[in-house]
C-alpha cells in the first residue's frame, strides 16, 4: 500500500529483512510517541525536553551551559551527586505511565536481525515481549546466542542508566566493549536502520556517526535513517558525509505508516513476489560487501593462541600476507611397482595367511612436489591432507583472498570458504548450507547468492577431519559426490588431516595431494617474515639464518622446521626465552600457561572483580579435552562448557552466587576469544587448534595413572588419538616405570590380527622415536627384540618395511644395535629398503661409520637411494 517511504527504499529494506540482515536502531523519538495511560497530553521527552526538565528540578538554567545536555548533567553530578541525577532521570522517564504507541506496535511485527537502542525506558522491551530478550551490561554474554533475536540497551536501563554524563559518553567505547563489538559487527556485516534519532541526540551525532565513518572509511557501506522532519540540506549532508540515506518523517502518523509499509513489502518479498527488479541486476554492491566480509574475517593470520604470547599483538594486527609463505604439495598418484625377485635362500615368513612372496605385488605412490597454487589451479577437484599446523586452513584462506580479487575483476568462479565443522549436523548439502549461512556474514542478499550459485563456484572446504561423527563424515562425502555430479563446472578443494580421509571412498576423478615438509628456502622465508614483524613492531632483531641452523642441528627439534605452526611457536618461544625448548610439549605447556595469564589479565578489567583464580582452568580444559577425544568431537555446546566449568569450580570450593558469577566470566572469556577455549559459532565452543585439545587430553591422562590402561585398550590404535599418545609418551618419557606401563598396555591390547600385523610393536617403536632419551624397561626390551628381528628379516618382509618406516621418523639417532642392522640394509637388494635405511640413519650421520656407509651409496644406481644418502 502507498506510504511515506520511497518505493526503491522500502524494497531494499524489505529484502534486507528477508535476508535477516536489517538491524533496527531506536532513538528517543519513538519513545516520544507513546501516549499516557490516563489520556493526558504529556509525552516522554526528547533530548532537549529531558535537559530542560532535569535542569528545572535542580534550579539550573540550561542556557548557562549553551543548552548542552551533557554539560547540564555534569553540573548536577558535581553540585549534587550521580545518584541524584539518576533518580531524576528515572522519575522523568518512568514508562509505567505510558502505553506503547502505534509505531511500537508496528515495528514489533517485523523480523529484525537485532534491535539496538539508546533509550532507558522499557517500552521496546514491553512491546517486543519474550521474542527479543533484553540485554544489558550485566548479562552481555548472551549476545552469542543466535535465537531468538536480541534487544540491546546500549546506555543501560532505568534501573542502571550507566551512560549519562560527558565522561560516560567519552569512555563508552572502553567501558562497554561487548556493546561496541556488537555495534561494530552490525555496522560491518549487516544494514542498520536508525529511527527516532535526531540532531540533538549527542550519542548519535557526536559518538556513533563519527565512529561509523571511521569503521567504513574506504568502503561502500550505506546506512539508513528515518528522521523527524529532516531538512533537504541535512539529508544531503548525511548522504555525502556519512553515507547515510535519510528519509524525512513529516508527521507523527507516518512513523507507524512507514513500519506498516515496510511490513507489506516484506510480505511480498518473503512470498517470492518482489514488487520489481533488484536495484542492481549484477549485484555489484553485494559483490563488494561479500569481498569485504571475507577479507574482514579471513585476511588475518590465524594466531589467536599466540597473540598474547610475548608480542602482545591485537587479534587483527598481523595481516595474513605478512606471514604467509606458499607451501608445496605432493600430488599423489597411485602406481604399481613390479614385485621383488624372491630370495631363494629366504626362510618362510611364518606369518599365518601371508601370501607367497612370488605372488605379492607391492603398490606404492608416485608423488610430484609442486607449488600449492599450481595444484589448486590445475585440479578441478582435489583432497589436500596435512598434519596439524602444516597450514591447511591458511592455504585455503589465502586461496580465498586471491580468488576474490580475481572474481571481483572478472566473472570467474565465485569463491566460497566453509569450515566443515560448522556444516556438521546441518542436515543440508554444501550449496544449501552456503546459501543459508553466508548472508549472516555480511550485507549480502540471498538473491545475489542465488545468482552466484547459478554460475561456477570454487568451494574451499576446510577440516573434513573435524567432522567427527562417523555418520556425518560419511554424509559429507556423499554430499561432496552429489555436489560434483550436480555442479560439474565447480571446482572443489577439501582440506583434512589424514584421519579425515582414512577409510573414505573419495569420489572418482578427484586428485590427491599431501603437504610437503617445508623446504629450507620456505623455512628461511617464514623466519625472515617474522624477523621483519618483530623488528617493525618491537625493535627486536632475530637472525633467521641462525635460528634455522639451530633448529636443524638439534635432532629433537629438527621436525619443527617441517611444520608452519610449530615453526611459529619456535620463533615466539625463542623471542621470549632466547633459547629453544627441548620438546614440543614445552611449546604447548608455555602457550597454555600464557593464555591462562591472558584470561586472568582480562578478568582484572571486569567491574567488581575479585582476585583472578585461574587455577581451575587447567583441570577444566583437561577434562573437556579428554571428554571431546572420548566422544569424538571438537565442538562443545554451551551447556557442556558450563557443566565442566561448574564441576571444576565446585572442586575448588566455589558455590552459590560466586560459582554462578565465575561461570559467567568463563563463558564470557570464551565468547571474547580469550583463552584456549573460544567461541566457534553461536552457542558452540572449540579449542583454538585441535593440537591444543590433544595436548590437554594428554595432560589429563598424566593425572589419571590408574585409568591410562583402560584408555589405551579403547583407543590405542584410533587415528584421532595418534597425537595424544605421542604427547603422552613425551610427557612420561623420563619416568621409565610409567613409560614401561604405557608400552605394556599397548603391547597387551589389540586383536589377534593386530599381533599378526605387529601393530602394537610398531606403535611403541614410533613413540620411542619421539623421546629425547632412550626408553627402558621390560616392555621396551620386548619391542627392542622384535625390531632387531624385523630389521634382520626374521619376521617377514612386511614387518621389515614397517619397522624401517618407523625408524625413518625417529627424532634421535637409533640405538647402536639398530644402527648396525641399518648399515647392513644399505646393501639390500631392494631399492626401498636401501632408501629407508639411509633415511633412518640421518640422525646419526655425524658418526664416522655411518657417514662412510652413506657416502658409498652416493654412487648407487637408484636416484632415490642417492638422494636419501
Amino acid at each position: 500500500m502507498p506510504g511515506p517511504l520511497p518505493e526503491n527504499h522500502v524494497r531494499a529494506l524489505a529484502q534486507k529483512l528477508r535476508d535477516n540482515q536489517l538491524v533496527l536502531f531506536v532513538g528517543a523519538g519513538i519513545s516520544h510517541l507513546a501516549p499516557r495511560t490516563d489520556g493526558g497530553p504529556d509525552r516522554l521527552p526528547l533530548w532537549g525536553g529531558l535537559t530542560e526538565v532535569v535542569a528545572e528540578r535542580f534550579g539550573i538554567d540550561p542556557a548557562e551551559f549553551g543548552d548542552d545536555p551533557l554539560d547540564v548533567f555534569d553540573a548536577i553530578v558535581h553540585e549534587h551527586s550521580r545518584g541524584d541525577l539518576e533518580s531524576a532521570v528515572r522519575a522523568i522517564l518512568d514508562d509505567k505511565l505510558y502505553d506503547c504507541s502505534d509505531a511500537h506496535l508496528a515495528l514489533s511485527e517485523l523480523p529484525w536481525a537485532l534491535v539496538l537502542t539508546t533509550n532507558y525506558d522499557g517500552l521496546l522491551a514491553r512491546v517486543l515481549d519474550e521474542r527479543y530478550p533484553v540485554i544489558v551490561e550485566a548479562d552481555f554474554e548472551r549476545l552469542s546466542q543466535p535465537e531468538p533475536p536480541l534487544l540491546v540497551q546500549l546506555h543501560g536501563s532505568l534501573s542502571n542508566p550507566h551512560t549519562l554524563t560527558r565522561d560516560d559518553y567519552r569512555l563508552w567505547w572502553e567501558r562497554h566493549g561487548r556493546a561496541v563489538h556488537e555495534f561494530e559487527d552490525a555496522v560491518l556485516k549487516k544494514t542498520i536502520l536508525f529511527v527516532g534519532s535526531g540532531m540533538k541526540d549527542p550519542h548519535f551525532n557526536d559518538v556513533l556517526l563519527p565512529r561509523v565513518r571511521q569503521w567504513t572509511e574506504g568502503l561502500e557501506k550505506r546506512l539508513y535513517a528515518w528522521e523527524w522532519q529532516a531538512s533537504a540540506r541535512r539529508v544531503g549532508l548525511l548522504d555525502q558525509r556519512d553515507k547515510t540515506t535519510v528519509i524525512p518523517i513529516k508527521s507523527e502518523s507516518h512513523w507507524a505508516a512507514a513500519f506498516r509499509q515496510l511490513a507489506d513489502e516484506y510480505a511480498r518479498v518473503a512470498a517470492g513476489r518482489p514488487a520489481g527488479p533488484p536495484p542492481d541486476p549484477r549485484y555489484s554492491y553485494d559483490r563488494r560487501q561479500y569481498a569485504l566480509a571475507m577479507r574482514d574475517e579471513y585476511a588475518w593470520a590465524a594466531l589467536k593462541a599466540l597473540y598474547s604470547w610475548g608480542p602482545g599483538y591485537a587479534e587483527r594486527d598481523v595481516p595474513l600476507s605478512e606471514v604467509y609463505v606458499e607451501p608445496d604439495l605432493h600430488v599423489v598418484r597411485p602406481a604399481s611397482e613390479p614385485s621383488r625377485d624372491p630370495d631363494p635362500d629366504a626362510e618362510p615368513s611364518g606369518e599365518p595367511g601371508s601370501p607367497d612372496p612370488e605372488e605379492r605385488e607391492r603398490t606404492t605412490l608416485e608423488t610430484e612436489r609442486l607449488a600449492a597454487s599450481r595444484v589448486l589451479h590445475d585440479s578441478g577437484t582435489v583432497v589436500i591432507t596435512g598434519q596439524p599446523g602444516e597450514g591447511k586452513s591458511t592455504l585455503l584462506r589465502s586461496s580465498l583472498l586471491d580468488a576474490i580479487e580475481a572474481w571481483q575483476e572478472r566473472d570467474g568462479p565465485w569463491p566460497v570458504y566453509i569450515p566443515l565443522r560448522d556444516w556438521e549436523g546441518s542436515g543440508e548439502g554444501i550449496a544449501e548450507f552456503a546459501r543459508r549461512t553466508i548472508p549472516r556474514m555480511g550485507e549480502i542478499g540471498v538473491p545475489a547468492i542465488d545468482a552466484w550459485l547459478d554460475g561456477p563456484v570454487l568451494w574451499l572446504l576446510d577440516g573434513a577431519d573435524e567432522v567427527r561423527d562417523p555418520r556425518e563424515r560419511a554424509r559429507l562425502w556423499e554430499a561432496l559426490a552429489a555436489l560434483q555430479t550436480s555442479r560439474p563446472r565447480d571446482r572443489i578443494v577439501v582440506a583434512a588431516r589424514p584421519a579425515g580421509v582414512r577409510d573414505i571412498d573419495v569420489p572418482p576423478g578427484w586428485a590427491r595431494a599431501e603437504f610437503a615438509p617445508l623446504s629450507n628456502a620456505q623455512v628461511i622465508a617464514i623466519l625472515q617474515k617474522w624477523a621483519t614483524i618483530l623488528s617493525a613492531r618491537e625493535g627486536l632483531t632475530l637472525d633467521a639464518d641462525d635460528l634455522a641452523n639451530s633448529l636443524e642441528s638439534d635432532p629433537g627439534l629438527r621436525r619443527l622446521r617441517e611444520n608452519a605452526l610449530l615453526l611459529t611457536l619456535a620463533v615466539l618461544f625463542y623471542k621470549n626465552y632466547r633459547h629453544l625448548p627441548d620438546e614440543r610439549w614445552d611449546f604447548y605447556e608455555h602457550a597454555e600457561r600464557t593464555l591462562r595469564d591472558a584470561w586472568a589479565s582480562a578478568r582484572l578489567r571486569d567491574p567488581g572483580h575479585e582476585m583472578p583464580d585461574s587455577g581451575y582452568l587447567g583441570p577444566l580444559l583437561e577434562d573437556l579435552a579428554l571428554q571431546g577425544m572420548v566422544s569424538g568431537t571438537t565442538l562443545f555446546t554451551r551447556e557442556q562448557v558450563r557443566d565442566a566449568t561448574e564441576s571444576a569450580l565446585d572442586a575448588r570450593g566455589y558455590s552459590g552466587d560466586r560459582l554462578e558469577a565465575e561461570t559467567a566470566r568463563m563463558l564470557r572469556a570464551a565468547d571474547d576469544l580469550i583463552g584456549v577455549l573460544v567461541a566457534a559459532g553461536p552457542g558452540r565452543y572449540a579449542f583454538l587448534h585441535l593440537t591444543f585439545q590433544e595436548f590437554l587430553a594428554a595432560r589429563a591422562l598424566l593425572s589419571r595413572s590408574a585409568e591410562v590402561e583402560d584408555y589405551v585398550r579403547r583407543f590405542w590404535d584410533h587415528p584421532d588419538w595418534s597425537e595424544v599418545w605421542t604427547l603422552y609418551a613425551i610427557a612420561v618419557g623420563s619416568d621409565s616405570a610409567r613409560l614401561d606401563t604405557f608400552f605394556r598396555a599397548i603391547l597387551d591390547s589389540g586383536e589377534p590380527i593386530d599381533a599378526w600385523l605387529h601393530r602394537p610393536q610398531l606403535l611403541c617403536l614410533r613413540l620411542a622415536g619421539e623421546l629425547v632419551t632412550s626408553s627402558a624397561g621390560p616392555a621396551w626390551d620386548e619391542v627392542n627384540g622384535w625390531t632387531i628381528a624385523a630389521l634382520g628379516g626374521g619376521t617377514g618382509l612386511l614387518a621389515q618395511d614397517e619397522a624401517l618406516s618407523r625408524l625413518v621418523d625417529w627424532r634421535r639417532p637409533a640405538p647402536s644395535n639398530f644402527r648396525s642392522l641399518l648399515l647392513e640394509r644399505l646393501s639390500d637388494d631392494d631399492w626401498y629398503v636401501q632408501w629407508a635405511a639411509a633415511e633412518a640413519l640421518q640422525n646419526a650421520a655425524g658418526e664416522l661409520e655411518v657417514r662412510q656407509a652413506l657416502l658409498q651409496r652416493l654412487s648407487d644406481d637408484d636416484s632415490d637411494v642417492r638422494w636419501a644418502a
